[in-house]
């Protein structure tokens, strides 16, 4: 005769209930432990934003740079492959 788990006596809907309750808890715990990090993300990010927000508003830029023009061949060269017919 097999022997029974422990706790095994639960009907199908106790151990649905069961399964509930444990899933609700681990997600209180999970959300527990998320919200400090979330929590100090949107600190850090309203930081940059106040420290971005006190730029002076008339940043000097420096001029653009030049265009350069890279040579070409004139007239440009197409590579292409000739094959003889005794070669197929």
């Amino acid at each position: 005769m097999p022997k029974k788990r422990s706790g095994g006596g639960l009907s199908p809907t106790q151990q649905a209930a069961k399964f509930l309750g444990v899933s609700v808890l681990a997600g209180a715990v999970l959300a527990g432990i998320a919200l400090p990090a979330f929590g100090a993300l949107g600190l850090a990010a309203k930081g940059s934003v106040e420290s971005f927000d006190e730029l002076p508003v008339n940043l000097k830029t420096p001029p653009l740079s030049q265009r350069g023009d890279v040579p070409r061949l004139v007239p440009p060269t197409i590579p292409t492959i000739t094959i003889s017919p005794g070669e197929r």
